[in-house]
């Protein structure tokens, strides 16, 4: 039995450890976690919520829990206004930035290079004041106030890390003396944080939108929204455009709209040799491909996307709760009806062990449809699953409603919907998790689902651990029309990417943490051979060894040649970055 106080994750989030903060770490220290991003640009998941059913969310009415990005993937339950629980997310603890200065210079078009080659590193140590005398925004260092706060990521495990200085960037002329430094300094920089959070300016046209790096997703919803347009990005609110992006980005609308990097336009970067580029299909094509699932920090220091934007209609959102001793029947029925549906619907299902007698089950499902057609396909899934409910909720809400929702911020205004710091309003707290990922090539096997239950119960026992969760993401759709080879994300044809997350108080001693992170590998072992090889590079995970295949597959020698033009004295370094 968990204690009352942890929560059980939920929902996933876009991002995870890269994702989490907006960013940039160039040269990091060897020894360092994996999880510290490289480069600040947001986040998108979260971690666990409170150990509570979804009955108990239902009557004590919306608890606004959220996850934050980048780092652990879930959603905390919350009630939607017409009663249902729903899943949300939240972001690093980095303030959210105000938009770029009108006067950085624009990104320079430039052709391909044949391979770039940076100019030989200064000896001594970093000259850390005529950086500082150099940017526009901040500059932070261990002795400044407010250090704390610009340091700590979303996921409190990280609070230990404390970067020799932290550069908050207020445009793009920023971004490339943090690179011109990096460079010039060489092996001396090895924990200068380029936080590309404060450009989260966000430009909407009638069919493009232009959005800064660091912008959050509940702004950009909320921006792009109030036009009447859409994008299909993650669901967490604090986690940042670039963060998403890079790593591809899945949502609850990628089966109808594909993954946010594949309506992505042109990209605005700046590359280690300090150079702003915008690169798109003619411009830098290699690199634009690169940029488009190949994962953050590799490349450049992203400033800006520009995406097609779409017109909107209300999206029809369900709940659906079943007992836990249905759990196997409802996943078995919830893959093939899922595969059948139209584009337009999406869904998850959330496994989650906390407190109380068992685990907890939940599907939820976005439809780009009206209410009544979606109870429609959702009475197929009962009579797949061959028992009745416990719960079914189904309504509409317009897109920027939904989008909030969808992040755990139903009942919040739209300034209260950011971590508690980062605004006067925000609300949203930080998390304790790990997390991991699979992607799901075909259908679970009946032993590939047995190992994820059992886990969960094993989970559930346990006298002395965190809160557990596995949650199911429908792919296919849109995802799927798009060649193996067209972005560097080579998952086109999986039916679901599974995320694995443990969670904990922050307070709790030691042992409870340990004892989470080792049922998380334990149930991870077990199910991974199950489920197959691949794991979303949004959902970082430094325990990998196979990370190339994991999240590359055939792609990845082509990324190494992209890596190679651009960055070939390896200025961003990182465990996993490619080489």
């Amino acid at each position: 039995m968990k204690e009352a106080t942890q929560e059980a994750p939920l929902r996933r989030a876009e991002a995870m450890a890269r994702e989490e903060h907006p960013t940039a770490r160039i040269h990091a220290k060897p020894g360092d976690p994996y999880e510290e991003p490289l480069v600040r640009r947001g986040h998108e998941p979260a971690l666990p919520a409170n150990g509570k059913t979804v009955e108990d969310e239902r009557e004590e009415a919306h608890e606004h829990r959220h996850e934050t990005i980048a780092a652990m993937r879930t959603r905390r339950a919350f009630l939607a206004s017409a009663g249902a629980t729903i899943v949300g997310c939240a972001a690093p603890a980095v303030l959210p930035s105000p938009s770029p200065s009108a006067s950085a210079p624009a990104p320079t078009p430039t052709a391909t290079p044949t391979r770039l080659r940076t100019a030989s590193p200064t000896p001594g140590p970093p000259d850390w004041s005529a950086l500082a005398a150099r940017l526009q925004g901040a500059f932070v260092r261990p002795a400044d106030a407010g250090y704390d706060a610009a340091r700590v990521l979303y996921n409190t495990r990280f609070d230990g890390l404390r970067p020799q200085a932290i550069a908050r960037c207020a445009s793009v002329a920023d971004v490339q003396a943090c690179i011109a430094f990096a460079r010039n300094s060489g092996v001396a920089i090895t924990g200068l944080v380029v936080d590309v959070g404060r450009l989260a300016a966000v430009d909407v046209r009638p069919d493009v939108a232009t959005i800064g790096a660091g912008t959050r997703l509940a702004d950009a919803y909320a921006v792009v929204g109030s036009q009447g347009r859409g994008i299909a990005a993650g669901s967490c609110p604090t986690v940042g455009m670039a963060g998403l992006t890079l790593g591809g980005g899945l949502g609850v609308l990628s089966r109808a709209w594909g993954l946010t990097c594949d309506s992505v336009t042109s990209i605005d970067v700046v590359t280690a040799d300090g150079t702003a580029r915008t690169c798109d299909a003619q411009r830098d094509p290699d690199l634009f491909w690169a940029l488009r699932g190949g994962g953050g920090g590799n490349f450049g220091i992203v400033t800006s996307f520009t995406l097609r934007t779409r017109p909107t209609a209300p999206l029809a959102i369900a709940f659906v709760t079943w007992p836990w001793a249905r759990a196997a029947a409802v996943v078995r029925a919830w893959q093939s009806w899922i595969a059948a549906m139209p584009d337009a619907v999406w869904s998850n299902v959330h496994l989650d062990a906390a407190s109380g007698p068992e685990p907890t089950l939940l599907v939820h499902g976005v439809a780009m449809e009206d209410a009544a057609t979606f109870q429609s396909h959702l009475d197929r899934l009962v009579s797949a699953v061959g028992s009745t409910p416990e719960s079914r909720t189904v309504f509409t809400r317009p897109y920027p409603e939904a989008m909030l929702l969808e992040g755990g911020c139903a009942q919040l205004t739209l300034a209260q919907c950011h971590l508690t710091g980062t605004t006067p309003d925000g609300r949203l707290g930080r998390e304790t998790y790990a997390a991991k990922s699979a992607i799901a090539a075909a259908a679970l096997s009946n032993a590939a689902i047995d190992a994820i239950v059992g886990g969960l119960e094993g989970l559930q026992a346990l006298p002395n651990a965190g809160a557990g969760s596995v949650l199911i993401d429908a792919m296919g759709g849109a995802i799927a029309q798009v060649a193996a080879d067209a972005t560097p994300f080579p998952h086109r044809t999986a039916i679901a990417a599974l995320q694995f997350v443990a969670g904990w108080d922050a307070s709790a001693p030691p042992a409870i943490a340990d004892a989470s992170v080792a049922w998380l590998r334990s149930v991870y072992a077990r199910a991974r051979p199950l489920i197959g090889p691949g794991a979303y590079v949004n959902y970082a995970d430094p325990d990998l060894t196979d990370w190339q295949q994991a999240y590359y597959g055939a792609n990845y020698p082509r990324l190494q040649r992209v890596r190679m033009t651009y960055d070939p004295d390896g200025l961003f370094a990182f465990p996993q970055a490619i080489r």
